[in-house]
């Protein structure tokens, strides 16, 4: 295979398959797609110490010597916006990303109930480093 394996979803899920990709024997291209810019983290502390603590840093799931030691290729701050027929994935920006095998692990997005001022600014889920920042 030589476009690989690629991971879209960089939470537990992404991280974890991309680990057991290496750990069952796996030697070819791994490469793991994420919407945010940092390296993969623990989500439950967001709403249990993080937005508490202005001195508060997020949790890795692992960390960076993890995936250079695994050669996992993480890109950080990549959406996909489409899943092509030809093993192809469309990516915002207008990149390309080719693919052997693919892994959906994008997880799931609460959904914002249809309450009179739900759509005022601050009032956000708590899903991303992003929403825990805003919630300081």
């Amino acid at each position: 295979m030589k476009n690989g394996v690629v991971i879209v979803g960089a939470g537990h899920a992404g991280v974890q398959a991309a680990a057991s990709l290496r750990e069952d024997g796996y030697d070819g291209p791994v490469i793991l797609v994420g919407d945010e810019n940092e390296l993969p983290y623990h989500k439950p502390p967001l709403s249990k110490t993080f937005i508490k603590d202005q001195e508060a840093k997020p949790q890795p799931l692992r960390g960076e010597a993890f995936y250079t030691g695994s050669t996992i290729d993480y890109r950080p701050g990549i959406r996909v916006d489409r899943i092509d027929a030809g093993r192809r994935l469309e990516l915002s920006g207008g990149g390309v990303l080719p693919f052997d095998r693919l892994i959906l692990a994008t997880g799931s997005r609460p959904r914002m109930l249809p309450l009179p001022g739900s759509e005022l600014s601050g009032v956000v889920s708590l899903r991303s480093l992003a929403d825990a920042r805003i919630s300081r």
